[in-house]
């Protein structure tokens, strides 16, 4: 997950063998407060890469016409026209948490230090749990319509997947280009991990406009055959001196994190190493684009408030004595045609499995 979940905030307080009790238990809480602030930060920073965050519940999507343009004279004036939304796509509003407690007696008996460390783990299982919701969101091809919305609304809410032949009426391509829907999937399966597979899930996006910029995730294992390609563009350790190539893209390659880093160009699209991606799938994506692939949903539309990662204690004036951590936040497909997956192994799409 890269450096994600670390709270380096407390790494001051890693070698800080006092008890808690002696440090004083307001001055750790204080502590413990302005390192969930990072935390969360950096949270944000993470969805934003291909999330948007919101607090609406129920979103339009798709259209069944486009607009008309024609040719006017100089006084004409065009009859109205508008574009008709087709249907609807929900997000959904879970509670995520774990039970952290400490007695006096731990306190009185337990370093400063051996409390941060519980602290980093559950931040670190924040993350964990959100890519869980986020890998789920991406790789699951079927939908959930009768989802209740129990902690809000009330209303049952249509959870939708990546375009997968559900009928749905799919907003035109930039060109003009219309896309049927009960036929036009983007989950894909293919025999073998080839160039041409990868052009044709970047392609799957790519035909519905890009506005942000093309992404191709891949997991580690997969990265020998995605080098081997015929075009492929690979970034150079900035420690290598090569010759000149066409073959060879201007960017230096991170190596501090081979599992989550920026490998080269394909097909105009940068292809990245991530540690959530299972082997034998790929996924592209419109990163940064207007629109993100998935939506996260908090009542505030931010990832504060009951949207942030925070100790809950059942007395605020001993913060320190939490009942437990957690944040309140839903994650759903919302622009269903912003990304595209890819299996390899068989030319039907399964669902990997998610732990």
């Amino acid at each position: 997950m890269g450096q994600y979940g670390t709270l380096s905030v407390l790494d001051d307080l890693a070698n800080v063998n006092e008890t808690v009790a002696g440090f004083g238990e307001e001055a750790v809480a204080a502590r413990f407060a302005e390192a969930l602030n990072v935390h969360n930060q950096m949270f944000t920073e993470m969805a934003s890469e291909f999330a948007t965050v919101t607090d609406a519940y129920l979103v339009p999507y798709g259209g069944t016409d486009t607009a008309k343009i024609v040719e006017l004279d100089e006084w004409g004036a065009a009859d109205a026209s508008k574009v008709t939304a087709a249907g609807n796509l929900g997000l959904p509003l879970r509670i995520y948490g774990g039970t952290l407690q400490w007695t006096r007696t731990w306190m009185n008996t337990n370093s400063v230090a051996k409390a941060a460390k519980q602290l980093d783990g559950f931040a670190l299982a924040d993350i964990q749990a959100f890519m869980r919701s986020v890998k789920r969101a991406l790789f699951t091809p079927t939908n959930n319509l009768t989802y209740i919305d129990r902690l809000q609304t009330g209303l049952t809410l249509p959870l939708r997947a990546l375009l997968n032949a559900d009928g749905q009426a799919i907003p035109s391509g930039p060109s003009g280009a219309t896309f049927d829907g009960s036929t036009h999937t983007h989950y894909t399966g293919v025999s073998t991990l080839t160039g041409a597979s990868i052009t044709a899930l970047i392609n799957n996006v790519v035909e519905h406009g890009v506005d942000g910029t093309i992404r191709v995730y891949i997991a580690r294992a997969d990265e020998t055959t995605v080098r081997g390609f015929s075009g492929f563009a690979e970034y150079i350790d900035a420690r290598i001196t090569v010759g000149s190539a066409s073959t060879i893209g201007n960017a230096s390659l991170d190596v501090n994190n081979p599992d989550n880093r920026a490998i080269g160009v394909y097909q105009g699209a940068e292809v990245w190493v991530k540690p959530w991606i299972p082997a034998n799938y790929q996924v592209a994506i419109d990163v940064g684009a207007a629109e993100r692939p998935l939506g996260v949903r908090t009542r505030t539309g931010a990832l504060t408030g009951t949207g942030a990662f925070q100790l809950q204690a059942e007395n605020e004036l001993y913060p320190l004595r939490a009942q437990h951590l957690g944040r309140e936040y839903g994650v759903s497909v919302l622009g269903r045609h912003k990304a595209a997956v890819q299996m390899v192994g068989s030319t039907t799409y399964a669902a990997p499995t998610f732990s």
